[in-house]
C-alpha cells in the first residue's frame, strides 16, 4: 500500500529508511516518490501524481505520459493553484475560500485538475491515477457542490440530540461564505469547462 507522508516524515523515513514501505509527498509542487520496500529509500521526484504512483508500483517501468499530461494537467493540490485557475475563468476567490473549497472537496473523495488555460474537471480520488472517468467541472460546479454538501453536514448534525455547537458553528459560517461566493461568480462571466476534444480523447484512450 502506498502511504502520504508529510514532508517532514519523508525526510525522516529518508534519513533512517525506516520504517520499510513505499511512500510519496508533495513539497513545493513537487511529488516525491520513496520506494524504502528494501530498506534503501531509493527515490525519484514527478509532477504528477498519477507519475508518481505509476513508479511507485513498478520502479523499473518508465512511466508513459496521460492525455493529462500531454494537456499539462494536474491536480489541484494548493489554495494558491485553485485562485489561479479561478482567475483564469473570471472568477477572483481568495485564499480562505479556495482553501474551503479544497477542504469539501477532499473531505467527500474528489480533488479538482485543471490545465494551463485554467479549465477544470472534477477527480474521484478513489479512481487514484485512472483518469478516464473525469468530468468537466468548472469553479461555478465546485462552489454548488461545496453548498450542497455543507447543507447536507448542517441538516445531518443539527438533528442529533446533542450536537456539536461548535461544529454547527463553523458549518453556518461555511454556509454563509459558500453564499456569498455564489453570489460573486454568479456576477461573474460564464465560466468555461474543460474542453470536450480534451474529455473525449482521454476516454477514446481508456477505452
Amino acid at each position: 500500500m502506498i502511504k502520504k507522508l508529510k514532508p517532514i516524515q519523508a525526510k525522516a523515513v529518508i534519513e533512517a529508511r525506516q520504517p520499510m514501505g513505499i511512500f510519496y509527498a508533495y513539497e513545493d509542487g513537487v511529488y516525491v516518490g520513496i520506494d524504502n520496500s528494501t530498506g534503501h529509500a531509493w527515490t525519484e521526484e514527478f509532477s504528477s501524481l498519477r507519475k508518481c504512483k505509476e513508479w511507485l508500483r513498478n520502479p523499473s517501468m518508465a512511466v508513459q505520459p496521460s492525455e493529462w499530461e500531454e494537456n499539462v494537467i494536474d491536480r489541484i493540490a494548493r489554495p494558491e493553484e485553485l485562485i489561479e485557475a479561478a482567475m483564469k475563468q473570471g472568477i477572483v476567490i481568495d485564499t480562505h475560500e479556495a482553501d474551503m473549497l479544497l477542504g469539501y472537496l477532499e473531505g467527500h473523495g474528489y480533488c479538482l485538475m485543471a490545465d494551463d488555460e485554467g479549465r477544470t474537471a472534477r477527480h474521484d480520488e478513489q479512481e487514484e491515477y485512472d483518469y478516464s472517468k473525469d468530468v468537466p467541472y468548472s469553479i461555478w460546479d465546485a462552489v454548488l457542490f461545496c453548498q450542497e454538501k455543507n447543507e447536507e453536514l448542517l441538516q445531518e448534525n443539527e438533528s442529533r440530540c446533542n450536537p456539536d455547537a461548535a461544529y454547527l458553528c463553523r458549518l453556518r459560517k461555511d454556509e454563509q461564505a459558500l453564499g456569498a461566493l455564489m453570489e460573486k461568480i454568479s456576477a461573474a462571466p460564464a465560466p468555461f469547462m474543460m474542453a470536450d476534444s480534451c474529455m473525449e480523447s482521454r476516454g477514446s484512450a481508456a477505452a
